[in-house]
């Protein structure tokens, strides 16, 4: 009889024994080697031996996979991670490469939400699509062939489930009826969340989780509406609260990684934001690019809001904000006392020839 128990050290990662328990896996190594010594041995005194062993395996707590963070699911037998992409077959893609599109939200209901789709997933293992609301509701628990491989097992809304099957050697996620070895995963704890700003230098995010903002990036969250205007405001700290969508701004575009952590902040913030990709309610403005004026808050017209973004509600058809880089350059035009009628571009420099977007006497014009 050969039972794995090869768990060294205590550690926090997803799949093991928690440090309180332990110190019980060598005694477990101990009682099942114990049996596996008494393979000779008549059936009563086997009996006896798992029946030492059998409580001290029940002590064993194992750390599983909590709702309201970030994971990815890798299959034990193809060691290919799960997505929401589409395959040639009915499940979900799976894919050797861990990358944004391997990111799976567990939701407060133990829903999984794909990061980079928005969507849930349904049916075990299929992709649900933006906006639709059929969700499993998934369970994890230890696998038998010890660290740090769990089970994975989605209940559907109809009330029956199923067993997430590793079938990556195909490249695509499947369901089984039954635990088999495809039904092996490890589930890695995802520690950055990568946000990517466009080369427009801004982008929108909600994250469920608090992180820590990127050198180099600003956020802002979003106050009182006046006039048709709205005031916004920078998050002077590096830490950024849980579901505190906001507007992002970068000088140098890319894709930034926000650290998880497990620092706290309060910040009145008057933006929403999705997890996954909603239906779009009335009156909602979302970040986008006008030919004409430029980035900014405009009506937001498709079918459903993707997800993990910020949107606005308002009444109104349109929001002027001052962006910050507008306003960066506003305060670079006041420093250097700008006199009446002389130019700047949004990085505050003083220009003779104008087009496009620009500021004069303190204020954003546009010039064809």
């Amino acid at each position: 009889m050969t039972i794995a128990y090869e768990q060294d050290a205590p550690t926090n990662a997803v799949g093991y024994y928690t440090e309180a328990t332990f110190g019980s896996v060598a005694e477990v190594r101990a009682a099942a080697k114990a049996i596996d010594d008494k393979s000779s041995a008549t059936p009563t005194e086997m009996v006896a031996q798992v029946r030492i062993l059998a409580p001290r395996v029940e002590a064993l707590e194992c750390i599983l996979p909590t709702a309201g963070s970030f994971y990815r699911l890798k299959g034990a037998v193809s060691g290919k991670y799960a997505t929401a992409d589409p395959s040639s077959a009915a499940g979900a893609a799976m894919v050797a490469e861990a990358g944004a599109n391997t990111i799976f939200y567990l939701d407060e209901t133990n829903a999984l939400v794909n990061y980079s789709k928005g969507v849930y997933m349904k049916e075990t293992s299929q992709a649900g699509t933006p906006g639709e609301t059929a969700k499993d509701e998934y369970s994890f628990t230890h696998h038998t062939d010890g660290v740090p491989y769990l089970y994975v097992h989605a209940e559907h809304t109809s009330g029956s489930g199923k067993w997430l099957y590793d079938h990556g050697a195909n490249g695509y996620l499947n369901r089984n009826s039954v635990v088999h070895q495809n039904t092996k995963w490890t589930v890695e704890a995802v520690e950055a969340i990568p946000v990517t700003i466009s080369a427009l230098k801004y982008a929108s995010v909600n994250l469920p989780v608090a992180t820590i903002i990127p050198e180099g990036v600003e956020a802002w969250v979003a106050g009182a509406e006046s006039e048709g205007k709205l005031a916004i405001s920078r998050i002077r700290d590096n830490v950024l609260p849980a579901n505190c969508a906001v507007l992002l701004y970068t000088a140098n575009p890319g894709t930034y990684q926000f650290l998880v952590t497990d620092e706290t902040a309060t910040i009145a913030n008057t933006f929403s934001g999705t997890v996954a990709a909603e239906a779009t309610p009335a009156n909602v403005l979302v970040l986008g690019n006008d030919p004409t004026a430029g980035v900014g808050l405009y009506r937001h017209s498709a079918a459903y809001i993707p997800g993990f973004k910020m949107y606005y509600e308002t009444a109104l058809s349109e929001v002027r904000i001052q962006l910050p880089e507008i306003a960066a350059a506003i305060e670079a035009a006041k420093r250097s006392e700008m006199a009446d009628g002389v130019t700047y571009n949004l990085n505050g420099q003083q220009v003779t020839k104008a087009n496009g977007v620009v500021i004069v006497n303190g204020r954003k014009i546009v010039v064809r």
